[in-house]
């Protein structure tokens, strides 16, 4: 059986990386996502073992000690990881395993494998950027501000993945992801 590819999605805080990512999993059923561990407390209606695994910062840190993270990153001021466990269960099995992860997170993975494709969602302007950050309402105007700074670094850093795609339309964006992944 052939080993599956890691297929690492990144893009700013706000661009819809998420909802692109479920669209995609709904149109490839073959496609796996894996879940990251984070110290960030959960916002509302995120599920343990769903949207994240929410770890102590001394679980987080024991599990670093462990080796037992592909990747892992302070992002925001809270730490964001890869489990090895979450990737190795699907590439090993030959499926495509999603990885949702930050810039710096992307760049750990792609340095350390080889299987590797990479995607970066792009907002269609700064300004929509801006308003879907302020639409989601779960952050103070202060913390939107940092994401709109870390995002604008972020964007300079697009040239460095395989593709882009832009998340201007929703369902165009699906459908181009999903097209990319397909041809894998």
């Amino acid at each position: 059986m052939n080993k599956g590819r890691i297929i690492v999605i990144s893009g700013p805080s706000g661009v819809g990386k998420g909802t692109v990512i479920q669209g995609v999993l709904k149109q490839i059923s073959t496609l796996k996502l894996a879940i990251s561990a984070t110290t960030r407390l959960p916002r509302e209606g995120e599920v343990e073992g769903v949207n994240y695994y929410f770890f102590s910062e001394e679980m987080f840190q024991k599990k670093v000690q462990e080796n037992a993270f592909l990747e892992w990153c302070l992002v925001h001021g809270n730490s964001y990881g890869t489990l090895r466990s979450e990737v190795e269960q699907y590439t090993h099995n030959g499926f495509h395993v999603l990885l949702e992860i930050d810039v710096q997170g992307a760049r750990k993975i792609r340095d350390a494998a080889s299987n590797v494709y990479s995607v970066f969602i792009m907002p269609p302007s700064m300004d929509e950027l801006v308003r879907r950050l302020q639409g989601r309402n779960t952050e103070p105007e202060s913390i939107i501000q940092k994401r709109v700074c870390v995002a604008e670094e972020e964007l300079s850093l697009s040239d460095d993945y395989d593709s882009v795609v832009t998340n201007d339309v929703k369902r165009i964006a699906i459908d181009e992801l999903a097209s990319l992944i397909q041809k894998l």
